[in-house]
């Protein structure tokens, strides 16, 4: 949170503003000692912004808020309505009033058609601002407040303004760290019951053209949550189609193989995405995990080490008994740790109880490092 709080401020700031206040901070202190509040008041000597009492409220409170954002034209003048709650994922079990703690929230918005941001400091519980300029479209167009993702806070738009920030999502006319906080907000919001589920899953339609590694990563991980709370419904198998269906264009896209040029990320939304399909019971997907699987038993060479931990689970996955011996048997010859970390994760994949029930079994032996014994329990379960 500190950290976090620290890079909102600067943002607030400006990156120059704020490295002028640090250089007076440590230049005043320096061969000293210096308290929080010392730093605070370089900051607002260079800037000129009440940072003590915004900062107060954020390293002195506990948790964060959301905001609640709505809008609606006025001829050409576009007006924002905030308000700020404090955000709780068991605010649904609270039977007392609403938390009343307040921030002091520096608000970044971006309107669609506008290549600069705005900024405000959000001092009480609510706040309007009024935007100028013609809208670029007859419903005013999208607008996302904590542009950049740099404030410490979680954004519940109406109905409306997510279908039009979903449209953005679709266009990419975001970038990646927006479109990954707008997901990942609707997700949180989903969780704590302040938006409805099939909001989230609206809005993941908009992220079947996304290309960005960290995008994906943590929209796959908020789908696979989501999928846990419904494993139990009689519809989870059409949530699992679903879910499944988001990942078809972005696989048909980066493939098995590594193209010439591709860096790191590349090669982690390659496994990401390919991993993410196959788990959904992408047959094509699964289908070559297997053939590599066959080419790699009899030359190891042919699997690139990247791809062995998607193709390990997914074998698992669709695996039979002779599978399961087969990948104990290169977990006992793996010579580094990181390669039996991946033959262990996917020994938890098999579907069968008595497969699960033995390597559970076998993880409380000396056949599993004991440190290592958690991820297993944790996999199966």
């Amino acid at each position: 949170k500190g950290g976090a709080v620290l890079r909102m401020l600067e943002d607030f700031l400006g990156p120059d503003t704020f490295q002028r206040g640090l250089h007076g901070y440590l230049s005043a202190n320096q061969y000293g000692n210096a308290r929080t509040e010392d730093l605070w008041a370089a900051l607002e000597e260079a800037s000129g912004q009440p940072v003590t009492t915004i900062m107060n409220s954020w390293v002195k409170q506990m948790g964060y808020p959301f905001l609640e954002a709505e809008t609606h034209l006025h001829g050409s003048e576009l007006h924002i309505g905030l308000s700020q709650h404090r955000f709780l994922y068991d605010h649904l079990m609270e039977q007392s009033e609403e938390d009343q703690t307040l921030w002091q929230v520096p608000i970044s918005l971006i309107r669609e058609g506008d290549t600069e941001k705005g900024s405000i400091l959000m001092e009480e519980r609510k706040a309007e601002i009024a935007w100028e300029g013609e809208p670029v479209a007859h419903d005013g167009g999208w607008l996302k407040v904590n542009a950049g993702q740099t404030g410490f806070y979680r954004v519940n738009y109406s109905p409306e303004e997510l279908e039009k920030l979903q449209r953005a999502v679709e266009k990419q006319e975001l970038p990646a760290i927006d479109r990954l906080g707008i997901q990942n907000d609707a997700y949180a919001l989903v969780r704590a019951g302040h938006l409805p589920a099939t909001q989230f899953l609206s809005l993941s339609e908009s992220y079947k053209g996304e290309i960005d590694t960290s995008v994906w990563s943590d929209l796959s991980t908020n789908l696979r949550g989501l999928e846990n709370l419904l494993s139990d419904e009689p519809f989870s198998s059409r949530y699992r189609d679903f879910a499944g269906s988001l990942f078809q264009q972005v696989v048909e896209q980066v493939g098995w193989d590594a193209k010439p040029g591709e860096g790191h990320l590349d090669s982690l939304l390659r496994t990401t995405v390919l991993g993410q399909a196959g788990a959904y019971g992408n047959p094509q997907v699964i289908s070559e995990a297997q053939s590599r699987f066959g080419r790699f038993l009899s030359d190891p060479a042919s699997l690139h080490p990247d791809l062995r931990g998607v193709v390990y689970g997914l074998n698992a996955q669709e695996g039979d008994e002779s599978t399961y011996d087969t990948l104990w048997q290169l977990e006992k010859n793996a010579d580094l740790h990181e390669e039996r970390m991946r033959l262990l994760g996917a020994l938890t994949r098999f579907q069968q109880t008595e497969l699960l029930q033995d390597v559970l079994e076998r993880s409380m032996s000396s056949e599993v490092r004991s440190q290592d014994s958690v991820l297993v329990l944790i996999s199966v379960a």
